[in-house]
């Protein structure tokens, strides 16, 4: 049942390897040292567990995120070997092996002692169920051990151990690990969906993308206002703007949460999206949403099945110039709207959001103000909380906007951490906020001058804080101005492979050229065949200097820095190997 640990490794090899581990080590028939370096190998490997330099160096010297002990398995498979080393020599040479009854009686009583430690140090993944069957099975798979040692004769032994042991053996560990994968199975997926479910909707999403691809065979980026996984990109083969990953970089999650995207701790991804501006400037050319009406200024091309498919007509491209201006922007400069208008406002005068105002109304819930906070306290001394909030009253923090502007109204409540919240539109339920999932930019709607709106929070405990309320319109026209601007220069980018990237731009000297790709020093750019000068913009964005005017063409590989040294070391592995081959051969 491992599949219920929570951030603990993934390390399971049958309560019979176990006991065949510990019996190696308290039988005298095998030499010192290769129980002194079997012992050093598992050390080893567990110690990397906790030291994270070591876990670093397992993860391709990168800090692992998420699950932090991949190479676990590497420690249950030497588990099974120097469980199987005294098996083999147990069934085969049993008059040499040094087992006496205390040897059984130690094994016991180390099982029992760490069974009695897990239970007194009250192990959240040791619960009763599991105790009961472990302590069984550890003690039928000792009794056969000592039953088989007890025959008088060798041959006898020999006999009975492949007549009756064996299968014993054989039954009991085909069931201890059946019933293992079940639990761990059911674990993983028993609260879910069923897997009929899974087929369905994984059809539906793979039409829409599917139709995309057949009219746009070009590079582009898409997304969808849905949230299945946070892998979706890798299931449905697109290009997207977010993922998880294992060694998933800290500033390019930090970079996508100033776009208005939910950063979980361990990633980012798009789930609801944010504003038009912020899929326009990373190239999200097409959008699939369950709406056939979307509150962004897109086309709408097709349904696919329960989906919709739409055309943004303002993505720039992979690769696009960019105003010197851009290399001032501070990537913490105010909040995302503000941030979205500074990068707006560097190719020219583009305020492509506004800030609304409006005025908050309290619903049995007292505010105050403290340290640059904005604190709601459910004011009722008589409301009492379950999981899902108050019991008995509702406690709503009213945002109320008189519109101004005709067009989408975005909102985003900025926080210090994570709480439990609601939000509701004009009455209308639209998500928990605040949550490790949820907490983006919105769009309320699309609204004209004199329309009045209720930005609703609904706390959920008994006290909230928010650092900012953000509203902010949206101007169409305005991000269309921006859009003609920005995709001057006629910019192609292809892919030849996922590596490897070639187009042409137009471009005058001293220009920037900007790739919408995260900045590394792994990339290799050439302009016109020559090396072209990297710098990074926003901080995090890769971006090469123009040496020359005129029509440039781009060619851009990346190769990872760790390739050569790989190289080097695999080959000297492979050569060491021959060598002790070799050796063994001559002995």
């Amino acid at each position: 049942g491992m599949a219920r640990n929570d951030r603990m490794p993934f390390i399971y090899s049958s309560v019979l390897v176990l006991l065949c581990v510990v019996f190696y080590f308290l039988t005298g028939s095998f030499k010192l040292r290769d129980k002194i370096s079997t012992l050093f190998l598992m050390a080893a490997l567990i110690l990397s567990m906790y030291l994270n330099p070591l876990d670093a160096v397992w993860h391709g010297f990168n800090n692992p995120v998420g699950f932090p002990w991949r190479y676990s398995y590497f420690l249950t498979l030497l588990m099974i070997l120097t469980g199987y080393r005294f098996f083999s020599e147990f069934t085969k040479k049993s008059e040499e092996l040094l087992i006496k009854g205390k040897t059984f009686l130690a094994a016991a009583l180390i099982f029992l002692l760490y069974f009695v430690f897990l239970l007194v140090t009250v192990n959240p993944y040791f619960d009763k169920e599991r105790a009961i069957l472990n302590i069984l099975l550890t003690f039928v798979y000792i009794l056969l051990f000592f039953m088989l040692l007890k025959r008088e004769a060798l041959e006898k032994r020999i006999r009975h151990s492949s007549r009756l042991f064996i299968p014993l053996i054989f039954i009991l560990l085909f069931g201890e690990l059946t019933y293992n994968s079940c639990i761990s199975f059911y674990s993983l997926n028993g609260d879910g969906e069923e897997l009929s479910v899974f087929n369905e909707k994984y059809d539906e999403i793979k039409a829409s993308v599917d139709y995309i691809k057949s009219r746009d065979d070009s590079l582009y980026r898409l997304e969808k206002d849905f949230y299945r996984t946070p892998n979706d990109p890798m299931m449905f083969d697109y290009i997207g703007l977010t993922h998880s990953s294992s060694c998933e970089k800290e500033y390019i999650r930090h970079f996508l949460s100033r776009w208005g995207f939910r950063d979980t701790g361990l990633y980012a991804f798009y789930n609801l999206g944010s504003t038009s501006f912020a899929d326009s400037f990373l190239g999200v050319k097409y959008y699939i949403s369950r709406f056939d009406q979307i509150h962004k200024p897109y086309y709408y091309l097709d349904q696919c099945e329960n989906h919709f498919a739409y055309l943004n007509p303002y993505a720039l491209g992979f690769m696009s110039l960019a105003p010197k201006a851009l290399e001032e922007v501070d990537l913490n400069s105010g909040n995302t709207f503000e941030l979205q208008n500074n990068i707006a406002n560097a190719y020219g005068k583009y305020d492509i959001y506004q800030k609304a105002d409006y005025e908050i109304e309290l619903e049995n819930v007292t505010m105050t103000e403290e340290k640059g906070l904005l604190k709601f306290n459910v004011n009722s001394e008589e409301a009492s909380f379950n999981s899902e909030g108050p019991e008995n009253t509702e406690s709503l923090v009213h945002f109320n906007i008189d519109i101004k502007k005709e067009g989408s109204l975005y909102y985003f409540f900025d926080a210090p951490q994570m709480q439990a919240a609601e939000v509701f539109v004009n009455g209308d339920y639209r998500e928990p906020y605040f949550t490790t999932t949820n907490w983006s930019v919105l769009c309320a709607g699309i609204y004209k001058p004199g329309d009045k709106v209720d930005v609703c929070l609904k706390l959920n405990e008994e006290a909230i804080s928010i650092s900012q309320a953000c509203f902010y319109y949206e101007d169409t026209k305005a991000l269309s101005s921006w859009y003609e601007k920005a995709s001057e220069g006629n910019a192609e980018l292809k892919e030849i492979t996922s590596s490897h990237l070639k187009g042409s731009i137009r471009a005058s000297k001293d220009d920037i050229i900007l790739f919408s790709i995260p900045y590394e020093e792994a990339w290799n750019i050439k302009i016109n065949g020559k090396k072209g000068e990297k710098i990074p913009l926003l901080k995090e964005l890769l971006a090469v200097k123009v040496p020359d005017s005129g029509e440039l063409v781009i060619e851009m590989q990346y190769i990872p820095s760790g390739l050569l040294p790989g190289i080097i070391i695999s080959i000297l592995g492979i050569a060491l190997l021959l060598l002790l081959w070799i050796r063994e051969k001559n002995n």
